[in-house]
This record gives structure tokens, sequence and C-alpha cells, in this order.
């Protein structure tokens, strides 16, 4: 397998399931709306924040 088409697989897998660790973005962000991904805690980042740089 070209070292290209493995890596487009890995992120596929860490987005939509099927990674060695059983966790993807889609099934964890799944039921959080816009404000509560846009809402801040204290001083720590929103989840939007943390997200953001993920899929830019």
């Amino acid at each position: 397998m070209y070292n290209s088409n493995q890596l487009a697989q890995h992120v596929r897998a860490v987005f939509y399931g099927g990674n060695w660790s059983c966790v993807n973005f889609k099934e964890i962000l799944q039921g959080i709306s816009y404000n509560q991904a846009q809402t801040k805690i204290a001083e720590c980042n929103s989840i939007a924040e943390l997200c953001f740089p993920i899929q830019y």
C-alpha cells in the first residue's frame, strides 16, 4: 500500500471510526449543539476552539 493511501485510510478511521483506539470524532461530537461547542468553562478552551485546527 502506498504511504498516501495508508495515511488517508488512517485519517478516515480517526474521523469516522475503525481506528485502533475505537474513538472517532463523528461519534463523540454527534450530540453536541453549536451553542454547547461555543461555551467556555472558566479559562478553558471551548470544544469548537479545540476542534477547529483538526478540520482546518
